[in-house]
C-alpha cells in the first residue's frame, strides 16, 4: 500500500514516526529526544527532559519523577534520559 502522507511534514503535532527500546540507564543520553515515552511495565519514571528548544546553550533541563505511571502509558514528553533508579521498564522511546 502506498503511503498517501509520505510527503507531509512532520510537526511535533504529528504521530511518531520512529521507535527505539531500551533500558533505563543514567548516562545514556539519547541522539535523538523522545517526542512520547511508552512504559511498558508500570512504576516510576525519572527522567531529564529535552529542555527548551528555543535557547538551547542557556536552558538548563528539568529532571522529574513521574509516579504510579501504569503499564501501557504513553507519556507525551520530550526528554533525553531516562534514569537508572526509575522502577518502571520495558520503554520505547517514540520520535
Amino acid at each position: 500500500m502506498v503511503d498517501r502522507f509520505i510527503t507531509q511534514p512532520v510537526t511535533l503535532e504529528s504521530p511518531a514516526c520512529d521507535a527505539f527500546t531500551f533500558t533505563a540507564n543514567s548516562a545514556n543520553v539519547f541522539s535523538q529526544p523522545t517526542r512520547a515515552l511508552f512504559v511498558g511495565n508500570g512504576g516510576t519514571v525519572t527522567v531529564k527532559m529535552a529542555g527548551k528548544v528555543t535557547n538551547p546553550a542557556g536552558d538548563i533541563p528539568s529532571i522529574v519523577s513521574f509516579i504510579n505511571i501504569t503499564s501501557g502509558s504513553i507519556l507525551p514528553i520530550r526528554c533525553q534520559v531516562v534514569y537508572a533508579n526509575s522502577t518502571a521498564n520495558s520503554f520505547v522511546g517514540l520520535y
